[in-house]
């Protein structure tokens, strides 16, 4: 299905970008959490999604100052796009701090789920926007 996709970028500690989902680039760079907004305030369009299985790649900022670390700047998950509700318009990516990645779907701009625990925990719950983990 087409989607437009937000990536919200909830670290406190470092920008993410060269993000990709289902093997399809989804943008560029998504400022630390607490700088402003921490989506893009953009939507990257369109790809075609999958429901199922989403392997979720994306590198994080560093310094130019600093060594690059041991495990270089790649990082990546393992997340599930949801089944489509109807008429969803929006791919929520929402990475986390401790980087693990939620999907979710919805028709209108998906809303921002900094706190992980404040998600409905069941993923039959009435929420247009419910993540999936």
């Amino acid at each position: 299905m087409p989607v437009e996709v937000v990536v919200f970028n909830y670290s406190p500690d470092h920008e993410i970008g060269e993000i990709s989902v289902q093997g399809r680039y989804v943008g560029g760079v998504h400022w630390r959490y607490g700088e402003g907004d921490m989506s893009s305030g953009k939507s990257m369009c369109c790809i075609d999604v999958t429901p199922g299985r989403a392997d979720v790649a994306w590198e994080v900022g560093w310094p130019v100052s600093q060594p690059i670390p041991d495990e270089g700047l790649g990082r990546s998950a393992v997340a599930v796009v949801p089944a489509d509700p109807g008429q969803s318009r929006y791919l929520g990516v929402h990475v986390y701090a401790d980087e693990h990645v939620e999907l979710t779907l919805s028709p209108d701009w998906p809303a921002a789920r900094p706190d992980p625990a404040a998600a409905p925990a069941d993923p039959d719950a009435p929420s247009e926007d419910a993540p999936v983990r």
